[in-house]
């Protein structure tokens, strides 16, 4: 969770990242959701996250060898 209260959850199975805010019946795409593949905006595998002070997303991209840096989201 961010100072914001917004939960960010790793959706490995789907290859993205959904911002969840209070109170929401839906949450909103911030990182992948473009199926499985190695281009800037696609993730294979995102297994891990961290949220920064500036609430940008850092996704461990796991089948890509890579940590991917999504800008701020609030």
């Amino acid at each position: 969770m961010n100072q914001h209260g917004h939960i960010f959850v790793s959706d490995s199975d789907n290859n993205l990242v959904i911002k969840w805010t209070k109170d929401a019946s839906d949450g909103i795409i911030v990182a992948g959701g473009h199926s499985d593949g190695e281009n800037s905006n696609q993730l294979d595998d995102a297994e891990g996250i961290f949220v920064d002070r500036q609430s940008n997303v850092y996704v461990a991209d796991s089948r890509n060898h890579r940590v991917q840096r999504f800008n701020s989201f609030m």
